[in-house]
């Protein structure tokens, strides 16, 4: 059985997951914006007039956050379970908490 940290290394360094931030990128778009399915909803709901028109562009917005959050979550772990693993010493020996891990 592998550990979390090994098992994100190698989903991230897959060409399945870069094809998967590939499309999801060019649907929804990255942190700078953009991308082809949320500008074609926002567009379209911009032509509505309607009282709609405002709660449905808040709803799209929150989606392309979410998506964008779920997509920064991989990365955003390995780095964290990167940054927190235990490390020996000099001599070989693990430190860190005697309480062990939480």
């Amino acid at each position: 059985m592998t550990d979390e940290r090994e098992d994100l290394d190698a989903l991230l360094g897959s060409p399945g997951w870069q094809r998967f931030t590939q499309m999801a990128e060019k649907l929804w778009g990255s942190a700078e914006g953009g991308g082809e399915r949320f500008v074609a909803q926002m567009t379209a709901v911009a032509k509505e007039d309607d009282a709609t028109a405002m709660p449905k562009m808040r709803q799209i917005i929150a989606a392309q956050r979410e998506i964008q959050a779920l997509m920064r979550w991989a990365p955003e772990r390995l780095e964290t379970l990167k940054r927190t693993a235990v490390k020996p010493d000099s001599d070989g020996v693990a430190t860190g908490s005697r309480r062990g891990g939480l």
